[in-house]
């Protein structure tokens, strides 16, 4: 099947002649997307340069490759001038789109042929079915990864086909569902529940990051979690591990009062199983390059949460005409399938849009969902959404407000006061009604 040949042709093509096409065929293809063994070749070959951070051009690629017998029976440097006629006019990532639907096809080709050959075999009808759901599972999330949208087939359902989960359900509904975020005041309008998604606003510096991280903290601590974190804005990460170790101790780092060397260390090292750390490749920061490494933190280290913080260090990268709008609709149903697919909590941290203080008090307004900026679906995809505000920044006191709920089992809409300490990096909930004492 490479009816994808012309396509492969272009975006090799664009890359040679187009300095600024490198980087998004670098982000949005990966090698195996090419069918063409030679074009792989170049392709592989054209990355290695990006990383090393070599021109991409047809002297650079041929010089590279002038061992290379597939590009040699091509015609070699001929072949590459070729390519870079055959490039039209359209964007990378629309070539991208059309190579990477290709690869999933191949993909179910080979899988279907995988599956007649077992199926005439020995195989145990059992295990056979068990692999053939694998399978699927793999090929849905390799559509996934690939930009492929899957779309569920219609069906008719019996509500009874459901009544071992809503029996689970009844059975749940005994005590609160979903894990406590640490404090009861707010598990009392908020708890974690796998296969969701929230979403966190606030001012910028109000606290909505050390939050957080204290749930985290709190979920490590208390029901042994563990949390994929992917933080830029806490670079260098010796940074972060200082607030981790902090809120797990409730000692500073760092002054006359400061924690042991050897709690830091035994810390640390809790740290390391119940946290791992997110890092792409600084030139690659794409939705889908931090989500390969969600996936593999999923796979590899079985986390119970991920976080993103904040969705503003996502490079945006749009497909063909696609507005930022369709792009934010289109991004956050991925993470929330992620969420749901891997059965894992999913926070994602969100700045709002720019805010401005009231004329009269000068104070700023709490920020919605609504705010965030450049769409209104961070309100409307979120299974949950809060904010964390504080009135006066000179003060320790802040309010947590839970605006949005999706069930009423997982919490509801309410406000909880905040109190954080500076030398532990804790919170400690409060009356919202004693806002007015100096914390």
């Amino acid at each position: 099947m490479n009816d994808s040949a012309s396509a492969e042709k272009a975006v090799l093509g664009a890359m040679l002649l187009i300095e600024e096409q490198v980087r998004a065929g670098v982000e949005l293809i990966p090698p195996e997307a090419f069918y063409n063994t030679v074009h792989r070749a170049i392709f592989t070959e054209m990355v290695a340069l990006y990383d090393e951070g070599e021109a991409i051009d047809i002297v650079t690629v041929a010089q590279a490759m002038e061992s290379h017998e597939g590009l040699t029976r091509c015609g070699g440097g001929a072949y590459l001038c070729e390519l870079v006629e055959s490039y039209g006019h359209a964007s990378v990532a629309d070539y991208a789109k059309l190579l990477n639907q290709a690869y999933v096809r191949r993909e179910v080709v080979r899988i279907c042929a995988l599956i007649d050959r077992q199926a005439k075999g020995d195989a145990d009808t059992g295990d056979l079915v068990a692999q053939v759901e694998h399978m699927a599972a793999e090929l849905a999330r390799t559509a996934s990864d690939r930009g492929v949208r899957v779309r569920r087939r219609g069906r008719l359902v019996n509500p009874v086909s459901v009544e071992n989960e809503l029996e689970g359900l009844y059975e749940a509904g005994r005590g609160p569902i979903g894990v406590s975020p640490g404090w009861p005041e707010v598990a009392e309008y908020w708890r974690l529940v796998k296969g969701s998604l929230s979403i966190i606003t606030g001012i910028p510096s109000h606290g909505k990051s050390e939050f957080v991280d204290a749930v985290c903290v709190n979920t490590a601590m208390k029901e042994n979690w563990k949390w994929a974190i992917y933080s830029p804005e806490n670079w260098p990460w010796e940074m972060f591990c200082q607030k981790i170790i902090e809120k797990k101790t409730g000692s500073s780092l760092l002054g006359m009062d400061r924690m042991s060397q050897e709690q830091m260390g035994d810390a640390l090292r809790w740290m390391g199983e119940h946290f791992v750390l997110i890092e792409p490749d600084e030139d690659n920061t794409t939705l889908g390059a931090v989500m390969r490494l969600m996936q593999e933190a999923v796979d590899r280290h079985h986390v119970d949460g991920v976080v993103i913080d904040p969705w503003n260090t996502i490079r945006v990268v749009l497909q063909g005409a696609e507005s930022r709008t369709n792009y934010i609709e289109r991004s956050l149903d991925e993470t929330r399938y992620f969420a749901r697919k891997n059965n894992v909590v999913l926070l994602l941290v969100v700045h709002p849009q720019k805010l401005y203080p009231d004329v009269k008090t000068g104070k700023y307004r709490v920020p919605r969902l609504y705010d965030c900026a450049d769409s209104a679906h961070f309100f409307n995809k979120a299974d949950n959404g809060l904010t964390y505000y504080r009135e006066d920044v000179t003060k320790h006191y802040g309010e947590l407000h839970v605006q949005k709920v999706k069930y009423k089992a997982h919490g509801k809409p309410g406000l909880v006061g905040m109190v954080y300490d500076v030398q532990s990096g804790r919170f400690e909930c409060c009356d919202p009604m004693t806002q007015g004492m100096s914390w």
